[in-house]
């Protein structure tokens, strides 16, 4: 009887940490966009959190990659938008939404 107690009791904490490790893994989603600007065009760009890499080009045109990542699920990444306008300036964006 022991024996089972303690089988079912391994079976149940093996279910538990499967369960929270995919509750707490990360979700991840990719923003790839290129844009044409003029080879004087400012660029201003705005994040909320995490790195940001520039690097120039010999190319008339802005390519614009961002990851989007949370480990509280693909609900959190919609709240979260990548935007970008062009005119005088363009301005690339991460947005996030309550």
């Amino acid at each position: 009887m022991k024996n089972k107690i303690a089988v079912f009791l391994t079976i149940i904490l093996f279910a538990a940490l499967f369960f929270s490790a995919k509750a707490f893994s990360e979700a991840r989603e990719e923003f790839h966009q290129n844009y044409a600007v003029k080879a004087d065009t400012e660029v201003k760009v705005g994040n909320v959190n995490g790195n940001i890499l520039i690097s120039t080009w010999e190319k008339d045109s802005v390519d614009v990659h961002a990851i989007k990542r949370t480990r509280r699920g693909h609900n959190e990444l919609d709240k979260m938008k990548i935007e970008v306008t062009i005119g005088d300036v363009m301005e690339i964006k991460a947005i996030q939404r309550k």
